[in-house]
């Protein structure tokens, strides 16, 4: 029996790959900044913003769970 998958399923799917790799670079940046001594305020914003996208993204996906920092 193969198992159905759904649409929307593929695009929550390239979403949350498109939301990890985002984290990847804002986890790259705030070390970056951290280290040069630089205001880290808006790379944690955004990563808030991107946290709350995963979030909803996550929820459209039974099963899937959010991540809790980037």
């Amino acid at each position: 029996m193969a198992i159905r998958t759904f649409p929307h399923r593929k695009v929550v799917i390239e979403g949350n790959d498109k939301l990890k790799e985002i984290r990847k670079r804002l986890r790259q940046l705030l070390e970056q900044a951290k280290a040069e001594g630089r205001k880290t305020d808006r790379i944690l914003k955004i990563g808030q913003k991107v946290r709350e996208m995963n979030e909803a993204v996550a929820a459209l996906s039974p099963g899937t769970q959010a991540r809790r920092h980037f």
